[in-house]
């Protein structure tokens, strides 16, 4: 009995192996396809590796924003140990809420974020630690070593370098790299490693900006000063060639790109490219070249300034003229003598220039979100309407416009496109894009001439007299705007220069603008054109601009 009891054991224990055989023998031949995609399915990731972003340089090849190393943290819930002491550990370590990782450590995901862009400090009590399914990725962000300097031109980048502002998004196709989406295995204790077929990635190519680091931080900080001195609320400068390539665009108060989190949105708006204001007699510029644009205004005319109803408007000038020549309206900048001129010019040969200059849309500068500026329709222009426009109310402009404006006065004729990056160089070092100098003549060379002549004028003997620089001829014109609100125009002043120099061979086109300074008269003369002079200076010494030339 006791061997009929063995046999049917050692049958049953046979049939078993034989069975267990059989379904081993199954799943490795028959169903081995389905296995192995499930098997992959559990431990393989496909995770993305990233190359460098591309670098951004001045023109000079200064560093302007570039990459460093960082590390991110992940876990792996499948093979995370949920007991309280891990979670409290590793609460700690990250600076995470206990209550908050618990939820992040529920998912049924195998691969989840804990934290991402950690510090040294961070990855150290994490190796110390050694929890079984946390792990470190490595990577790249952001870095900008001048912080402050040239924030708002440059942009920056989110979480997962995407340029989110300024050239970082305008070329983020350049910048960024090809990255590689790659198979890793998730071993025993969650950690992450990469299969050996394994391949770099491609880093991004280098931007090479117009902007000379050098005199941006100059402007930078002449403008702080200008602004703590005359308790203006904001300030910007552009310095541009008069071809269409920016030296300088700054604007001030402005943040730290390595500190962007802690300031808000308007804070971060660049308003040379973006805001749009009245911008005041500086634009009675336009108005001086269509009346001589088109002849219609001899230079030899007198105009009467004391006083001058439009409709049931009365227009006033702040200084009381009696009679002004051509020249001498524009140079003492007599609102009177300007809507004058511009009646005798006619409304639509006015609105041709107006349109010829760029005002009233966007000026094609490589900045994302550029603003066009608002220009009435000539159909609804009245009297009134075009007396306020022909010395710089009701229009709205933008910074870049009113410094191409200039350009064209000091290039001879020519409207140009204002640019920002010169060229872009793959990491080999092949020049993938280099910067088209696009430019279309408006306005005959004579015209220029005669316009420069004046705006010379008015910084020898006229509002801009605080521009001048000894032994240089200096062309510029100032402009005061009210700034209007719900109840017509205020107290508070948009005050500006614009101007270019040497004026007989001009090399440099500044704009300096000022927005509801509060010291008193807030006259763009007296606020913003002594400023411009400063520029001018630094600019003539540091480019060894000779007067000779003079």
């Amino acid at each position: 009995m006791k061997r009929n009891r063995l046999g049917f054991l050692a049958i049953g224990i046979g049939c078993f192996f034989v069975l267990f055989l059989f379904k081993v023998g199954y799943e490795q031949i028959v169903n081995y396809r389905q296995n192995n995609l499930l098997w992959k399915k559990r431990l393989i990731r496909f995770v993305k590796i990233e190359g460098k972003r591309g670098k951004i340089l001045d023109v000079k090849g200064q560093m302007l924003a570039f990459n460093i190393p960082f590390y991110s943290v992940f876990a792996d819930p499948f093979t995370f140990s949920a007991d309280k002491k891990n979670l409290v550990l590793l609460s700690r370590a990250l600076g995470i809420n206990k209550k908050k990782l618990l939820s992040q450590l529920e998912s049924s995901r195998r691969f989840v974020w804990l934290k991402r862009n950690v510090t040294n400090k961070t990855l150290e009590k994490l190796k110390g630690l050694n929890i079984r399914g946390v792990g470190v990725v490595d990577g790249y962000r952001r870095f900008y070593p001048e912080g402050n300097v040239a924030s708002r031109i440059i942009g920056f980048c989110d979480v997962d370098n995407e340029g989110l502002e300024g050239i970082e998004k305008e070329y983020n196709d350049y910048l960024c790299p090809k990255c590689l989406h790659i198979e890793a295995f998730m071993g025993m204790k969650g950690i992450l490693s990469r299969k050996d077929d394994f391949y770099d990635t491609m880093n991004g190519a280098d931007v090479f900006l117009t902007i000379d680091e050098n005199v941006q931080s100059f402007v930078r900080q002449t403008l702080k000063k200008a602004v703590e001195e005359n308790g203006a609320k904001k300030a910007l400068c552009i310095v541009m060639k008069p071809e269409g390539a920016i030296v300088a665009c700054s604007t001030f108060p402005d943040f730290n790109l390595n500190l962007r989190s802690a300031y808000s949105y308007s804070k971060q708006r660049n308003s040379a490219f973006l805001d749009v204001w009245e911008p005041g007699s500086i634009f009675k510029l336009v108005s001086l070249s269509a009346a001589i644009g088109t002849g219609k205004v001899k230079r030899d005319k007198m105009f009467t300034c004391g006083s001058m109803r439009v409709g049931k408007h009365i227009i006033h000038d702040v200084y009381r003229y009696d009679e002004l020549s051509f020249d001498d309206v524009f140079v003492k900048s007599s609102n009177i003598g300007v809507v004058k001129v511009v009646f005798d010019v006619g409304k639509k040969r006015f609105y041709d220039y107006v349109a010829r200059f760029g005002f009233g849309r966007k000026t094609g500068v490589d900045f994302p979100g550029e603003a066009r500026g608002l220009i009435r329709d000539v159909t609804s222009c009245s009297d009134i309407n075009l007396a306020n426009m022909a010395f710089g109310q009701g229009i709205a402009v933008t910074g870049i416009q009113l410094c191409s404006a200039f350009s064209i006065i000091a290039n001879g004729g020519f409207k140009i496109k204002p640019y920002l990056v010169e060229k872009i160089v793959s990491p080999e070092g092949t020049v993938l894009y280099k910067a088209y100098k696009k430019k279309e003549r408006i306005l005959k060379q004579s015209t220029t001439q005669a316009v420069k002549e004046i705006l010379e004028k008015v910084v020898e003997k006229g509002t801009g007299k605080r521009a001048r620089i000894s032994g240089f001829r200096i062309a510029g014109k100032t402009g005061t705007a009210q700034i209007p609100g719900k109840g017509g125009y205020g107290k508070e002043t948009v005050s500006s220069f614009a101007g270019f120099f040497p004026a007989e061979n001009p090399q440099f086109v500044v704009l300096v603008s000022f927005f509801e300074p509060q010291v008193r008269p807030s006259y763009g003369g007296v606020i913003a054109a002594p400023v411009f002079r400063d520029i001018a200076q630094m600019l003539i010494g540091y480019e060894g601009i000779s007067k000779e030339w003079n």
